[in-house]
């Protein structure tokens, strides 16, 4: 309560511990960081609680470092995971999906679950990775080579005619 009214002019803390619940846009504003973490995911989480939308004062962040000890090591290691995240997401960002060409391609459905609720009824549930199947298609099963026919293409909401790259289905046999 005395950080968050301003009582308490400066704090000392690692950023584990300060990544929950202080208030920093009405309170104290002025960090010392006392030894770095080795996790990215808590140093930028306390960090980007330190300068917020609403901010009454400059957050000023001092880190405490002397050398030869481990934190040097650690912040360069903070740096190259910094680094490497961001060039990833850049590209994660950039990447086109290639839908189309999931579509163009030969159908392929991992099975991930046989749906067999009673004698009557037996499915083969999965998300369709590549292709376009229709009732009537021949399918091959691997790795076994055996072939059939599909029967029905099965959803929540009812029968398909025909279901493509990325939808969720079970497809039953005609045999």
């Amino acid at each position: 309560a005395r950080w968050n009214r301003g009582d308490i002019p400066v704090l000392l803390a690692h950023p584990a511990s300060a990544g929950h619940g202080l208030n920093l846009q009405h309170g104290g504003h002025t960090i010392v960081w006392t030894t770095l973490p080795w996790s990215l995911e808590e140093w930028e989480q306390a960090n980007k609680r330190l300068a917020r939308q609403g901010q009454l004062n400059p957050v000023v962040i001092h880190m405490l470092s002397s050398p030869g000890t481990v934190d040097r090591a650690i912040r360069s290691r903070l740096q190259d995971k910094k680094s490497v995240q961001d060039a990833l997401l850049d590209h994660l960002e950039r990447v086109e999906v290639a839908r189309e060409a999931a579509r163009e391609a030969p159908f392929r459905m991992p099975v991930q679950w046989v749906n067999s609720p009673n004698l009557d009824f037996r499915g083969f549930a999965g998300l369709i990775a590549s292709g376009i199947v229709k009732p009537g298609d021949p399918v091959r099963v691997l790795p076994s080579g055996r072939t059939s026919t599909i029967d029905r293409i099965v959803t929540f909401d009812g029968d398909l005619d025909q279901a493509s790259a990325g939808q969720s289905v079970t497809l039953t046999l005609a045999d």
